[in-house]
């Protein structure tokens, strides 16, 4: 079975994700393709602006954890990334 998670009206299949971008203003999900889908790119790639995206937000921080622990260190101006691991 399927590990989905819904939010608003998008439903995010768990075992399809690839990657996400996590900005200030939305996150960006990106999905594996299914076997001879590869040409949808735009279904591959879901997006969460404002409460979607603080939904998502208030979600993974209850169910990640750090592989790698924060710098103790004032972070750099522009993107951060952080490796987490979700169970």
């Amino acid at each position: 079975m399927a590990n989905l998670l819904k939010i608003g009206e998008k439903v995010i299949n768990l075992d399809l994700v690839t990657d996400m971008v996590v900005s200030t203003e939305e996150i960006i999900v990106y999905l594996s393709a299914p076997a001879g889908r590869s040409d949808q790119i735009h279904s591959r790639i879901l997006r969460f602006p404002g409460a979607e995206a603080a939904t998502l937000r208030a979600w993974l921080s209850a169910h990640t954890t750090e592989l790698v622990p924060a710098p103790e260190v004032e972070p750099e101006e522009g993107p951060q990334a952080y490796e987490v691991f979700v169970s």
